[in-house]
């Protein structure tokens, strides 16, 4: 909440922002501040949630919060725009109860595994990693796309991921399970899961995967130990970020 502290007005203006724990607005209403204790005071509470607040008076009809609601359409999907490094989008949507995060992973070198021999440093393009999580915590998907931009926007092209267990994006976690998530913010460390599980030839075929011209995975993965992957090895989804959250 915040009040007018303009010595004109007689009775403070009051200013109610509506918003989910992650910040995200939802409503946003002016109204004087006999309105808006006569709300608190003469109501019993009876929900609050995304949408609305919503009291009833004693001895009158149910009645919402009181003034100019500067948002008169609540959306079914609210959005940020592309934040920072770690976690650099969030979308929620309403029709389908879920959330989306998108977490943005710097190129670098990944311990792995191949099967059951484990690989040293391997090295990646940059990764988006995106993850369609339901309100209970349980990651409906987890998504992998290689980028080459330096600075990431809604245009930016998606590659595929270059080695295996990913099809269309889609990360195939075989019989390993993701956790249930407590919080939204856990989604910037499961990336680690995807790196420590086992590596399989799942997925894997050099002519559509990648540009190195190896055709044997084992071979690509030695080949690449304690070595910065080429960003000119990466192959197009043919799809942009944008156009590929259009699906949630």
């Amino acid at each position: 909440m915040s009040w007018s502290q303009h010595r004109d007005f007689s009775i403070p203006i009051c200013r109610v922002e509506v918003s989910n724990d992650l910040g995200a607005v939802l409503g946003d209403y002016e109204m004087t501040f006999n309105d808006f204790a006569e709300s608190i005071i003469d109501a019993e509470l009876r929900e609050l949630n995304a949408k609305t607040i919503v009291g009833h008076r004693t001895s009158t009809k149910k009645l919402s919060i009181h003034g100019v609601k500067r948002s008169t359409l609540i959306k079914e999907r609210i959005e940020t725009p592309i934040m920072n490094k770690g976690w650099i989008k969030y979308i929620r949507n309403d029709k389908t109860n879920t959330h989306i995060v998108v977490c943005d992973v710097q190129k670098q070198l990944w311990d792995m595994y191949y099967y059951k021999d484990k690989l040293q440093k391997v090295g990646h393009p940059r990764l988006l990693f995106i993850y369609q999580v339901e309100v209970s915590g349980l990651i409906q998907g987890m998504y992998c796309f290689g980028v080459q931009d330096k600075n990431i926007t809604g245009e930016t092209e998606l590659f595929k991921y270059p080695y295996a267990n990913v099809s269309s994006g889609k990360v195939c976690m075989g019989s390993n399970q993701l956790p249930q998530l407590t919080k939204l913010g856990q989604c910037v460390t499961m990336h680690n899961l995807f790196f420590g599980s086992q590596s399989t030839n799942c997925y894997y075929n050099n002519e559509s995967r990648n540009l190195s011209g190896i055709t044997e995975l084992r071979e690509l993965y030695s080949k690449m130990e304690s070595s910065e992957f080429p960003d000119e090895w990466l192959v197009s989804e043919n799809i942009t970020l944008d156009s590929f959250l259009t699906k949630f």
